[in-house]
């Protein structure tokens, strides 16, 4: 089997926030350092953008680790489409039982009443995702959550992550009231080759407590940067594939032949078009 054959407990490039196979390149550390103070700090509400696949949900994976039980973290992962969507998410995140017909109204009276108490003095933090999914009216509905108020602090952090064509839908006439609240803006950029290198080998080593034959040579790590641009899910992909045709070979060493022969496959998949001989692996 793939694993037995490479020595592996579980795959080491598959999708997922464990944080085990987390690797804190440069971006990746100084995004989740802006994240965790604007936690502290509640100067303001904190956007994350970043490109598809860049790491951005990853991130907010590991937000509650990183602030070691110190805040309660609702991750809503899912963009609500209406504003009692976005409501009960928040509610029944933070484990209010709410009614099956209960209305907006009454669920925001109910988050009022209880969410102070059930924080209990720690800061109780919600994340959105991909709020460039979510249509206006929802995303406006974000800013009244901040402007609840305990002691002359906001009773909830409030963390947005998009891509960044979100940023201009914020600079439009009805989400300026939400742009204003905004305190902190941060753009997740991509891994340099260096960081790309250490990402690969490093998840290599987390799926293996003993030790692995799987290599990758200094040309294969060289053209899975050039060729992903130091995008983590890009990279994951691709090294998927070179694990397949490697383990097809019968060979454990990953050369930039095989990355090649693997970048190939993945534009097709991708694409469902014949790829020439070189090609730059691009998100769809």
């Amino acid at each position: 089997m793939y694993l037995d054959f490479f020595k592996l407990d579980e795959p080491p490039f598959r999708e997922g926030c464990d944080q085990r196979f987390f690797y804190p390149s440069r971006p990746h550390a100084e995004a989740l350092d802006r994240m965790l103070y604007a936690v502290r700090q509640a100067s303001g509400m904190a956007l994350l953008t970043g490109r598809a696949g860049a790491g951005k949900t990853v991130l907010a994976g590991m937000l509650p680790a990183r602030l070691h039980g110190k805040a309660r973290v609702l991750v809503i992962r899912r963009p609500p489409g209406t504003a009692k969507q976005l409501w009960r998410a928040v509610a029944e995140g933070f484990g209010l039982a709410v009614p099956r017909g209960a209305t907006t109204t009454a669920i925001i009276g109910l988050l009022r009443d209880r969410l102070p108490s059930l924080a209990q003095g720690t800061p109780a933090v919600v994340v959105i995702d991909e709020i460039e999914a979510m249509p206006d009216a929802v995303l406006a509905e974000v800013r009244h959550m901040w402007n609840w108020q305990a002691e002359g602090r906001p009773v909830l952090r409030i963390i947005l992550i998009g891509r960044p064509e979100v940023c201009r839908r914020l600079h439009s006439p009805r989400l300026e009231a939400l742009r204003q609240r905004v305190g902190m803006g941060h753009r997740l950029g991509l891994m340099g080759r260096s960081d790309t290198a250490v990402y690969v080998l490093h998840r290599r080593k987390a799926a293996c407590a003993d030790g692995s034959p799987l290599l990758f040579t200094f040309g294969a790590l060289k053209e899975i940067h050039a060729a992903t641009g130091g995008v983590p899910r890009l990279i994951n992909v691709l090294c998927s594939r070179a694990m397949d045709i490697a383990y097809a070979l019968g060979v454990c060493k990953i050369s930039s032949r095989i990355i090649t022969a693997a970048l190939r496959d993945a534009v097709r998949r991708y694409r469902n078009a014949p790829a020439p001989a070189r090609l730059t692996f691009q998100d769809s």
